[in-house]
């Protein structure tokens, strides 16, 4: 027996897996996609411990939908323990912040086993870039939640959107029960004979060392009406010469395979930025058309050497009408004042039309707020996932914030140690108290690295207020203005360092003790990207960061980073490992930040 557990998980890799029209009632021009397509059960008595009726079911997003545009959708499969009486039966469709909207909501008889469930009509033809919730309305008696006996069918471990839940139209991931027993059963006449997808495609951080090997971890399915038997894959770096593997499996129709490689990177790529492409090139012998479908290709950099990063750059998306908006502060100022407090600069952005909103700063907004509240971590895209930024909405209500500290400090050091080509510091904070005026000098060291991956680096320069007050709320680290453009400052080296100055009016009322400027360096917009867009916005990682106070002790107006007796912050390994400050160090190359922001490279015999 097998209790779910209502424990709702952050996305990571979104992989399909489909199975074959097999000996289950369908008609022989239909197929069944999803998450799990057998007819393998591993429990069928799973249950949520709680009597209620719940809508559960399962999403497959745009991505893995895409094979089959123009397909129709013509019903559910979907297994249960007991019989369960009439339920209604769910397609819908679910934009990206995982909010549903109703296609079909049917009512059918379910029965203990397999059940085929038609829907009326011609069906519903699946269209490009749309997610997918299918499902039903789940009912656990009083007798059923206190014997911890249920009827919900499951089958191996979750995976991301195998199992869900949908409460008032929003989308909620379930975990502790591994993949719930439902299908999509779609009419594929209108796919060819054969046909190869990739439905997943992974290559790992897009910064990688030359000596590295090239990981490649993909996922393709079988998208014709035939199973397939072999296909080949071609694949090549830039515009070299194309390389080939040839599989030979029994692929079923709407079956998937993984293919997975590791390549050595050719000795002729430079540092800086590069692609990798990969292609079905032939299924079953036959040469193919290189479509969406049939082709996957990824951005990668190759560098040499690294520099220390600062601080690690926690850019939070928060609306003071959003539900969970206390709770998220809650959690985030938790982590922002616990152990890894000296390694994280903070910036809350509101939302447009909401309290404390900056008008300048609503474009973060339109790029990667896809929910509310959620934030991005140096502004980076990890591996997998769905989005840039993180959602901790399925957490909020569920954890208290220590939990949700730990896992944000977790983050917050996998991200300290890595790579960055450009440092930046804050040398001088001069406040007017008179015109109100600000001015800054932001300087940095440049590795050749940057220059060849980012062509040029700009620098944005934010005001940020400890503690804000609306609405008889505390509000903190929230953005107030911007010294200079919101996207940023070209800045123009001298051999390998810049040094540049800013300036800037504080607006009227905040009190300048209770400020900070945050700097963040990233490459910069040109003419042919000058803005940030959902396109582009993962060429637009942040490099580094750092901050300072406006002020200094005792309201001192007039700042200066002294380079003398400086004090040791924190030390690391070139690995980015952090060791003990209050320890001898072991023979090696060390990283010391000191105090001020600034680091330094020491050797120790």
């Amino acid at each position: 027996m097998k209790k779910i557990a209502l424990t709702l998980l952050l996305a990571v890799a979104t992989v399909l897996v489909s199975a074959a029209q097999s000996d289950n009632g369908l008609s022989s021009t239909q197929r069944l996609i999803g998450h799990t397509t057998t007819d393998q059960i591993d429990a069928e008595n799973a249950c949520f411990g709680q009597a209620g009726t719940y809508t559960i079911g399962a999403v497959l997003t745009a991505d893995a939908l895409a094979p089959y545009a123009g397909c129709k959708v013509v019903g559910v499969r979907l297994a249960v323990g007991a019989d369960l009486g009439r339920a209604k039966c769910h397609l819908q469709s679910v934009d990206g912040a995982s909010t549903a909207t109703a296609i079909v909501a049917q009512n059918q008889r379910l029965y203990k086993g397999w059940n085929n469930i038609f829907f009326n009509g011609n069906g519903y033809e699946i269209k490009s870039g749309e997610n997918l919730f299918y499902g039903f309305d789940y009912t656990e008696t009083a007798e059923m939640a206190a014997a911890q006996q249920g009827a919900i069918c499951v089958v191996g471990e979750n995976e991301t959107n195998s199992f869900a839940f949908m409460q008032n139209s929003r989308i909620y991931p379930v975990s502790g029960g591994g993949k719930l027993c439902v299908a999509l059963i779609i009419d594929a006449s209108s796919l060819p004979a054969h046909d190869m997808a990739f439905t997943f495609f992974d290559t790992g951080f897009k910064y990688k060392k030359a000596t590295e090997k090239f990981e490649v971890y993909a996922m393709l399915t079988a998208t014709g009406r035939e199973s397939v038997t072999s296909y080949r894959v071609g694949y090549r770096f830039d515009s070299l010469e194309p390389q080939y593997a040839t599989v030979t499996k029994d692929i079923a129709s709407g079956a998937s395979d993984t293919w997975q490689t590791s390549i050595d990177m050719p000795a002729s790529l430079a540092i800086g930025r590069h692609s990798f492409t990969a292609w079905v090139d032939a299924v079953e012998g036959e040469q193919l058309e290189q479509t969406a479908q049939r082709v996957a290709s990824v951005d990668f950099a190759i560098y040499e050497n690294t520099v220390a990063r600062k601080k690690v750059y926690v850019e939070n998306y928060v609306d003071t009408r959003a539900a969970n908006a206390a709770l998220f502060q809650e959690a985030m100022d938790a982590a922002a004042t616990g152990d890894n407090a000296a390694d994280m600069s903070v910036v809350n952005i509101f939302g447009p039309g909401s309290g404390l909103a900056v008008s300048k700063g609503a474009f973060l907004h339109d790029v990667y707020a896809y929910t509310l509240p959620s934030f991005t971590i140096n502004r980076s895209y990890f591996p997998g996932e769905q989005h840039i930024a993180y959602d901790l909405n399925d957490y909020l209500a569920s954890l208290p914030p220590v939990f949700i500290q730990g896992m944000l400090s977790d983050m917050i050091v996998q991200d300290l140690a890595s790579a960055s080509f450009a440092t930046v510091a804050i040398d001088r904070v001069s406040y007017d108290a008179t015109t109100h005026r600000v001015t800054a000098t932001v300087s940095g060291n440049v590795l050749p690295e940057a220059t060849a991956i980012y062509n040029d680096l700009a620098v944005t320069l934010m005001l940020v207020q400890d503690n804000a007050t609306y609405n008889g709320q505390t509000y903190t680290n929230v953005l107030r203005t911007y010294l200079g453009d919101p996207l940023g400052n070209l800045v123009t080296p001298v051999g390998d360092t810049f040094s540049q100055q800013f300036s800037g009016t504080l607006p009227l009322g905040l009190d300048p003790e209770k400020m900070r400027l945050v700097a963040v360096i990233h490459k910069a917009h040109t003419e042919e990207a000058p803005t940030l867009t959902l396109d582009n916005a993962r060429d637009y990682d942040i490099i580094n960061c750092t901050d300072a106070r406006l002020t200094g002790e005792g309201g001192v107006t007039d700042v200066t980073i002294d380079a003398a007796d400086k004090q040791i912050e924190a030390i690391y390994t070139l690995q980015g490992t952090r060791v003990a400050t209050d320890a001898p160090l072991a023979p090696g190359l060390y990283i010391i930040r000191y105090t001020d922001s600034t680091t330094a490279k020491r050797l120790i015999r």
